[in-house]
């Protein structure tokens, strides 16, 4: 009985090991990153093919973006390991932003089922930046707390 606990143990460890190698190895451990705002584009008109992309803004660590387009709509794009996730942002849609305390943004959506995220900034001035472009998808009454931040 304990020699086959302890095979079944063993084994379950080896097999974790050898997943999490071979994770590392393919790469699927890396933080997606965009390099440039072309990098934006590109992965902004993968999930909205006919979006008219106006704007877009990189976070000061490359790992999230935020895309607006002609519609005043627009899409937070966030880095999920190796994978993107596109968060499609319309008025009302950002419950509220907060300063963490890195510095950085943590925007939380109304939707609970949504994850929030966070934004590097890289300073004051790019905080308020951030600030202005989220606070056009935040409720109105939401909306002047926001820029009182």
């Amino acid at each position: 009985m304990i020699n086959t606990l302890a095979f079944l143990v063993g084994s379950s460890l080896v097999i974790c090991a050898v997943v999490a190698l071979y994770v590392h190895l393919a790469g699927f451990s890396n933080r997606a990153v965009l390099s440039d705002d072309q990098a934006v584009h590109d992965k902004v008109h993968h999930y909205y093919p006919k979006a008219d992309v106006v704007r877009v803004e990189r976070s000061a660590d490359n790992h999230t973006a935020l895309a607006l387009f002609k519609t005043g709509d627009g899409c937070l794009l966030q880095a999920m390991g190796h994978r993107w996730i596109a968060q499609p942002l319309k008025t009302g849609l950002v419950h509220k932003i907060k300063t963490s305390k890195n510095g950085g943004l943590h925007v939380v959506f109304h939707d609970y089922t949504t994850p929030s995220i966070g934004i590097a900034v890289r300073d004051e001035e790019g905080r308020k930046h951030w600030l202005d472009m989220l606070g056009a998808f935040m409720a109105p009454a939401h909306n002047m707390k926001a820029k009182e931040a």
